[in-house]
């Protein structure tokens, strides 16, 4: 079964909410390459930087996705491509799927959502980011045709041998 969603602006209440889960998401996300109090402080400096008026941040859309029963299933954030800020292209900062519907096909619908605003929006790409471990994003941004352009990687020294 093919998902349909639709996409509308978030209302600041959503936000709000929408906000303190992706701050939580991203420290989890950084804590595993570094310690908890560094990535709390580049959590906040993230979203400090990228999103410093909220939803009235100039060239920033975040959106509700609902379901075709107007039921709110996930959210996405798009703005422009942070490496290419003057250019066309788009960036899709944040997709996410409610946590009780994950696994139902929504996260692929909200992608594809996206795809159409940006495209109507005149873009001529749309690049993203996702953390290595994140397999079912990389499946998902794979399958539907997104390719890799850079790759960063870490190797953990703990414990640390002594010299």
């Amino acid at each position: 079964m093919t998902r349909m969603v639709s996409l509308r602006p978030m209302t600041p209440a959503e936000y709000a909410n929408y906000a303190a889960i992706l701050h939580e998401d991203e420290v989890q996300a950084l804590s595993a390459s570094m310690p908890e109090s560094e990535a709390r402080h580049r959590a906040a400096e993230g979203v400090k930087r990228n999103l410093p008026d909220g939803l009235g941040t100039p060239r920033h859309h975040i959106f509700t996705a609902e379901s075709t029963a107007g039921e709110p299933v996930g959210a996405a954030w798009i703005g422009p491509d942070p490496y290419r800020p003057e250019s066309d292209a788009l960036w899709l900062y944040d997709i996410r799927v409610l946590d009780d519907l994950r696994g139902q096909g929504y996260g692929a619908a909200i992608l594809r959502a996206t795809e159409e605003w940006c495209r109507a929006a005149g873009a001529d790409q749309i690049g993203l980011n996702v953390f290595g471990d994140n397999s079912r994003a990389i499946t998902l941004y794979a399958t539907s045709g997104y390719t890799v352009v850079a790759q960063t990687m870490r190797k953990s020294l703990t414990p640390r041998l002594p010299l």
